[in-house]
């Protein structure tokens, strides 16, 4: 009970330190390049080019852990290189050179955050805690530094942003040991049993619903320009992505044990209808203190998709291949759809506009849930013929 407590706490503290890791890369890591010399150009170029390969590395990474049967041990793996190669990336003032580190970067990076859900997710039934109110540290993480990271690097200087990075990833390091891989099956896994995973026609219509309504997601990644263009400084963009990131909180803590009782696709209708409401609402809002604290609408869009998605993901692939799956999941909900969103999101707010960006938006996940509604009205008359 007491190594189990152990566990416990490892793995809050592990989500905790990931979430807080992503806002210094994520945020702040362009005020980094530009206190490095790079012009907005190559840091959009840099960025771009290192999340497209991050996105391709990741099924990689998730097929050694199914191949080898441990978690842990590749995420250890990860950290370290993380470790090394933010050194160049960090470092160099070359372009080339930049992009060549921030791509391999990237590439053993970006796999880590679907892989600590995978293991959160394969510990929490023998630990009696929902994968809930395990995630929901993450988001706390995220938000409670993105408070207090803007004033320290502030004070201590942009430049020294690898000095936090370095010490959060070490202290991740360390809180991942007490981890237990809990292998849960011992079977290989080859390249048919990835085909296999492609074959089931449920888990690859779902992928393409799920890519429809989170495209939006994607686009959204321009609301700091747009906020900016409403009269929002950088200090309430940051006090916005702090209420979007606590907002998860109560999601994550009170929603994850219940979902189990409901099926997945007319939630994800419901959470479609309620996404169409958050772009469209969003549209019309001109005061950007409004938008900041409409941000709160994250907790009932991106939160209960991410629950609701993992869950089905749990329910369609065999226990063997959940880290493949769930990779597959994470590129779908954010590597795809943000490479989309930031070549899409930046032609449609440059040529038309924040205002006509967010209708769009509403639109596409208006048709998300349309599909979502369909799909379950289909899959329902087939279970009452085979009844």
């Amino acid at each position: 009970m007491k190594r189990d407590r152990g566990q416990i706490f490892s793995l809050k503290l592990l989500f905790f330190l990931f979430g807080g890791t992503n806002v210094l890369i994520g945020p702040f890591l362009p005020l980094y390049f530009v206190n490095q010399g790079f012009s907005a150009l190559k840091i959009g170029f840099i960025l771009g080019i290192a999340t497209f390969f991050g996105v391709l590395g990741q099924p990689f990474w998730a097929y050694l852990c199914d191949r080898f049967n441990t978690i842990k041990k590749i995420l250890l793996l990860l950290f370290v290189l993380s470790l090394f190669l933010s050194i160049g990336m960090f470092f160099s003032k070359m372009l080339a050179v930049v992009v060549f580190f921030s791509v391999i970067f990237y590439l053993v990076w970006s796999p880590s955050g679907v892989l600590i859900d995978t293991l959160a997710i394969k510990n929490v039934n023998r630990l009696h805690i929902s994968y809930g109110k395990v995630r929901l540290w993450s988001s706390l993480g995220f938000a409670g530094i993105a408070l207090i990271a803007g004033p320290l690097l502030e004070f201590i200087g942009i430049s020294k942003l690898y000095i936090l990075f370095w010490a959060f990833l070490l202290i991740i390091t360390i809180s991942i040991l007490p981890i237990s891989d809990n292998e849960q099956s011992s079977k290989a896994v080859g390249i048919k049993d990835i085909l296999a995973l492609f074959k089931n026609r449920e888990f690859v219509w779902f992928l393409v619903l799920l890519l429809i309504l989170s495209i939006p997601n994607g686009l959204n990644g321009m609301f700091s320009l747009h906020m900016k263009k409403l009269g929002g400084g950088e200090q309430l963009i940051g006090f916005a992505t702090t209420i979007s990131a606590a907002s998860e909180v109560p999601i994550f803590y009170f929603l994850g044990r219940h979902l189990e009782k409901y099926k997945e696709i007319p939630l994800l209708g419901i959470v479609s209808i309620l996404y169409t409401f958050r772009w469209i609402i969003t549209a019309f809002i001109t005061s950007p203190l409004v938008l900041m604290l409409f941000q709160v609408s994250q907790s009932v869009t991106f939160a209960c998709l991410w629950l609701i998605s993992l869950q089905a993901v749990v329910r369609m692939v065999p226990d063997h291949l959940r880290s493949t799956g769930q990779t597959v999941l994470a590129m779908t909900s954010f590597g795809v759809v943000s490479i989309l969103g930031n070549i899409a999101g930046g032609w449609i707010f440059q040529t038309y506009g924040g205002r006509t960006m967010y209708f769009i938006m509403g639109l596409v996940t208006a048709v998300a849930a349309i599909l979502f509604f369909i799909t379950y009205l289909i899959q329902k008359k087939v279970v009452l013929i085979k009844w």
